[in-house]
């Protein structure tokens, strides 16, 4: 994964095919669909920043990862 075209375009079918499972998650937590788009937004930063790390490992869940960095996301926007 070096190249970096591949790598957008790897994380951006990732970001495809789990978009409207998490977009509900993130609407359900928040009550609000703008509200819930920015955290979409957050969560999709995080996790590009760490998907490098994660595209490795071939046992893992992402649909499950993504939603545990959705949940952070929310969880740090409502400290404050």
């Amino acid at each position: 994964m070096s190249d970096p075209e591949q790598y957008m375009d790897d994380f951006l079918a990732l970001r495809e095919k789990h978009w409207d499972y998490l977009f509900d998650k993130a609407t359900v937590l928040t009550q609000d669909p703008t509200i819930a788009a920015s955290i979409m937004d957050e969560t999709f930063l995080c996790a590009f920043r760490a998907w490098r790390g994660y595209a490795k490992n071939p046992d893992l869940n992402v649909r499950w990862w993504l939603g545990v960095v959705l949940e952070n996301v929310h969880k740090n926007l409502n400290k404050y």
